[in-house]
């Protein structure tokens, strides 16, 4: 009996270590980096018919390593940003930079079998399907950090910005929500859907601080 007692509080020690380890393994980097991630706020009251069933489809179809969104907030940040930005479209018509765009896209990653070619599409930038990353950089950016778009590194002009967007390097294979560092669209892509986030929770300094990343401040920048 002292054996078998023993050999249990073994057991639920090991399981207890264990699991921590788990959880760590299965979530993303954007998921367990810390402070620098989109805050989760599970209230989806304020969200749109179009944008609930867009990011309860993206969220199920697109999941780590190809996950476009590390927080349900970044999702409906950036829904919101597209539906103020009249960029909605028509589901007849699924084209360029719209949400119905990226809606299709996301279900397309859970019904054709290719999410590696779905996933990126159906996120903020778009992937050169729904639009160019640059043109989901530039809208979303103008939208969610208006502070930030109106210096003199985008003189508050879309074309500007689209213009000098051109000149930053893409990484290859699609944007995902783990690409939080370096001199990428991808980097720009992440924190202003993390200034997405953090808006929609109601943190104003996240969301600034996402922004100044978001616009080019490290840690989007060059390795030193």
């Amino acid at each position: 009996m002292k054996t078998s007692s023993a050999h249990s509080r073994v057991e639920f020690l090991r399981l207890t270590w264990a699991l921590p380890a788990l959880l760590f393994a299965s979530a993303g980097c954007a998921q367990i980096a810390g402070i620098d991630d989109p805050p989760v706020n599970t209230n989806t009251s304020g969200e749109s018919a179009v944008c609930k069933t867009y990011c309860d489809t993206v969220m199920q179809n697109c999941v780590d390593p190809l996950y476009v969104y590390a927080s349900r907030d970044a999702c409906d940040g950036v829904c919101r940003a597209l539906e103020q930005l009249q960029l909605v479209g028509e589901p007849q018509h699924a084209i360029g930079n719209t949400l119905y765009c990226r809606l299709q896209q996301a279900q397309g990653a859970g019904s054709t079998g290719e999410p590696s070619q779905s996933c990126p599409a159906s996120g903020p930038g778009g992937n050169g399907t729904c639009g160019s990353n640059c043109e989901g950089y530039c809208y979303l950016l103008s939208q969610i950090c208006p502070a930030e778009f109106a210096k003199d590194q985008f003189q508050n002009s879309l074309s500007y910005c689209l213009t000098q967007c051109a000149s930053i390097p893409v990484i290859d294979g699609g944007f995902n929500a783990d690409q939080l560092s370096g001199n990428t669209i991808n980097c720009r892509l992440y924190h202003v859907s993390a200034a997405a986030a953090a808006a929609v929770a109601g943190l104003a300094d996240q969301s600034a601080m996402h922004c100044g990343h978001a616009a080019g401040a490290a840690p989007c920048v060059n390795a030193p």
